[in-house]
């Protein structure tokens, strides 16, 4: 809990914990804008935009992400959601030398998403490895499917086999490749079917070129596991 000053009022347990390194001369570095070095550099600026919102945030909450140093010497992910109050209880009489706040403060609710942060970043690093590898393939189309059908990834190969750039396939319905009797047959749905059951489905079918000409394609669906945030390549 803030003043309106931003001088803490209180804080529990569990902030104490995360916030071990913090000081009170820490507090007056980070009002003038000068970040403690147990914040993580590339967060500064980050925090002393937020730091300056503070000073003329009377309703409303904003949130960031940053990085402190823990008690071990690691960087831990913190979520910060800090939102003005007013009429604020005298719960911090006990725990602080200001004592009662007295109208408007700043409730800072602080929550370590360091294995969270973590994750996505192996999943992003992940995807992006992926993404590479199937770029280099030069003599196949491939794209990667939403669970829906579009498209969210295709490799360079589309635009030599289809006729498309990444840009104009990327967001479309894969119908958008199909000829007209196999989407009024349901041909194309019932594909997506049978991958998504026999986990991938192989066959000899028409797709349609960006200038409107057939050709005869060998089109193998495969279901892809959920370690990626798509599910069907095709």
């Amino acid at each position: 809990l803030l003043s309106a000053s931003l001088s803490l009022v209180y804080a529990n347990a569990t902030c104490k914990s995360l916030f071990a390194h913090f000081t009170s001369d820490d507090a007056e570095k980070i009002k003038n804008n000068e970040i403690p070095e147990w914040i993580h550099g590339k967060d500064s600026r980050n925090l002393i935009e937020i730091c300056s919102t503070l000073k003329g945030l009377s309703r409303g909450t904003v949130e960031t992400r940053f990085r402190i140093r823990g008690e071990n010497g690691d960087w831990l992910w913190i979520q910060l959601k800090l939102t003005a109050v007013s009429d604020v209880p005298d719960i911090s009489q006990s725990h602080s030398e200001h004592g009662n706040t007295g109208g408007f403060s700043i409730l800072g609710i602080c929550e370590d998403i360091t294995l969270f942060q973590t994750a996505i970043h192996a999943l992003r690093d992940r995807e992006s490895r992926t993404k590479r590898l199937l770029s280099g393939v030069k003599d196949a189309a491939i794209l990667i499917l939403c669970e829906d059908g579009y498209i969210q990834f295709c490799n360079d190969a589309v635009q030599s086999v289809l006729g498309f750039t990444e840009a104009e396939l990327v967001g479309q319905h894969v119908s958008l490749l199909s000829p007209r009797p196999e989407l009024i047959s349901g041909q194309l749905l019932n594909t997506l079917a049978q991958a998504d059951s026999k986990f991938h489905h192989e066959e000899i079918t028409r797709r349609i070129r960006k200038c409107g000409n057939g050709f005869w394609a060998s089109v193998l669906t495969t279901s892809l596991t959920a370690e990626l945030p798509y599910s069907k390549n095709y």
